[in-house]
């Protein structure tokens, strides 16, 4: 089914009647009416209704459907396919006809901002990194720059689309832009906020929101942590997180390999023995 797309703001705005329902949107409205009545339902909905989180027990598979379906619009537009009951694991995601995989497992590799991480604020003119937020009509071209690149840009207080930060910590653009490239081609861009119009490689534009740009900022700040094992019988010393850190890769398989879980074991238990000897020593 295809139900009608109104926002209830544009409703308002328009002079136009809308239901009374705790959804914002009239498409919302359909489909909880559909799950009411139906088992099985499939629906193009709006490509952001993948970040709602509405009916999730339900869903089954969501496919981004980057061909323009539409002649009077181009906004983006997804299927999104309901079961019975939640039956399956996980949601399955698809990029036109590429599986990029579930859900729940891409929702993970998003990172998120941290309450210790570095202060970060938005549209501000002074700046100290640029950041071209929305990609242009050729291809993926979303990133963090010199802010010298964008000198004499105005820079708005509303602005979203090319803008300056101001960053209270490590300027590290290159690594910015590493996750932003690794994370837009793990998760097909589907968890980027979609942007009217389609590129000319077939995809469609997207916006980096700023929660996204603070969470890749934290992700990659410099922090320092302690060396456990260094102190034990010697000085501690101190170890750079950046030298330390797993890749994106890592983390998106959400488990250990056996050697991996072998090397661990086997270094805990010398720093256990040696806590043993020491504590055996003392008496």
């Amino acid at each position: 089914t295809n139900p009608p797309w109104l926002a209830k703001n544009s409703a308002t705005v328009r002079g136009i009647p809308f239901p009374d329902s705790p959804f914002d949107d009239l498409y919302k409205v359909a489909l909880d009416r559909c799950m009411d009545n139906c088992a099985f339902v499939a629906a193009l909905v709006p490509e952001s209704f993948i970040r709602t989180g509405l009916f999730a027990d339900r869903l089954f598979a969501f496919v981004s459907l980057t061909a323009g379906l539409f002649e009077d619009t181009g906004h983006p537009v997804g299927l999104a396919l309901f079961t019975e009951s939640s039956n399956f694991p996980a949601a399955r995601v698809w990029s036109g006809n590429k599986y990029i995989g579930e859900l729940g497992t891409l929702e993970q590799m998003r990172p998120l901002p941290q309450k210790d991480g570095s202060p970060v604020s938005f549209n501000r003119p002074n700046g100290n990194v640029g950041l071209i937020a929305l990609d242009n009509t050729v291809g993926p071209s979303i990133r963090f720059c010199d802010a010298s690149e964008l000198a004499g840009y105005r820079v708005r207080q509303t602005g979203r689309h090319i803008t300056k930060l101001l960053v209270d910590g490590p300027i590290r653009l290159e690594k910015w832009n590493g996750f932003l490239k690794d994370f837009r081609i793990k998760t097909g861009d589907v968890l980027m906020t979609s942007y009217k119009g389609i590129r000319k490689d077939g995809m469609y534009r997207r916006r980096l929101d700023w929660q996204l740009a603070r969470g890749i900022i934290h992700h990659e700040q410099d922090r320092e942590v302690p060396d456990y094992e260094s102190m034990i019988g010697q000085r501690p010393r101190v170890r750079r997180l950046s030298s330390i850190r797993t890749t994106a890769s890592d983390w998106s398989s959400h488990s250990c390999s056996s050697s991996a879980r072998s090397s661990t074991s086997s270094s805990w238990e010398k720093v256990k023995a040696s806590l043993d000897a020491s504590t055996k020593a003392s008496l």
